[in-house]
């Protein structure tokens, strides 16, 4: 392949290869880590599998044991303080999904609750009727950690300002909108599962199993490597004839 010929250095050419490589791999390096994400996941799942539905009554010191389990609640929601997470759709229609804090009946305790996909004609018209309940309520769910980026080149989000009230969101991140909040709020959310009305719904999503990230790792890491055999080969010259 390289018979009868010269490497000839060029900028340009290495440059651009060595780029191409480096954004192989850094889709590599996410792919594993979203793998970890997901083995971590699935164990939580699996150990949650089969349990019965708790209460929450107390503070827990440590809530891995407690992460995606179902958990039965009673109190008030405070409608004043709900928020959306924007960019959301189900069933092709687009729309919000709707976080709003959750008082428990006989304690000091508040948690944020993901109550499901809202459309944004209902949102944007302010159809309060249609997916606000107020009174002592009902809640199961599942609950969850909260959430961060899921891909390196998304936006992130600032914390509000003192005095700042931020509506939309784009992803359910806890301590920052907490940081909004007049009370204390738990570090965990819950996935609404027993909705009271036609709106907002329950929108349960296929989570990707980590054997696929685990593909996705190598591939990526293929094409960096190919990029860098490429770019080397194309520096290789046929020999000038010598006088």
């Amino acid at each position: 392949m390289f018979k009868n010929k010269q490497f000839v250095f060029s900028f340009d050419k290495m440059f651009t290869g060595i780029l191409a490589a480096s954004l192989c791999f850094s889709m590599s390096y996410w792919q594993w880590t979203r793998y970890l994400e997901k083995k971590i996941y699935f164990s939580q799942l699996d150990a949650q599998t089969g349990k019965a539905p708790k209460t929450l009554t107390t503070i827990p010191a440590e809530w891995s044991d407690w992460l995606l389990s179902t958990l039965h609640l009673e109190g008030e929601f405070d409608f004043e303080k709900e928020v959306v997470l924007i960019n959301r759709s189900m069933n092709e229609q687009t729309g919000v999904r709707v976080v709003t804090p959750f008082h428990l009946k006989g304690s000091d305790i508040r948690i944020l609750v993901d109550r499901g996909f809202l459309p944004y004609k209902d949102y944007a018209e302010k159809n309060y009727s249609t997916y606000r309940f107020p009174g002592e309520t009902y809640v199961e769910g599942i609950l969850r950690p909260s959430q961060k980026k899921s891909f390196f080149l998304a936006p992130s989000t600032k914390t509000p300002a003192p005095n700042e009230w931020r509506e939309r969101w784009l992803r359910l991140e806890v301590e920052k909108m907490a940081s909004q909040l007049p009370y204390p709020i738990l570090p965990v959310f819950l996935e609404q599962t027993n909705q009271q009305g036609p709106w907002p719904q329950f929108d349960p999503k296929e989570i990707t199993s980590p054997g696929r990230h685990l593909n996705y790792t190598f591939q990526w890491l293929g094409f960096g490597l190919f990029a860098l055999f490429l770019v080397t080969f194309l520096q290789f010259r046929p020999k000038q004839p010598q006088n």
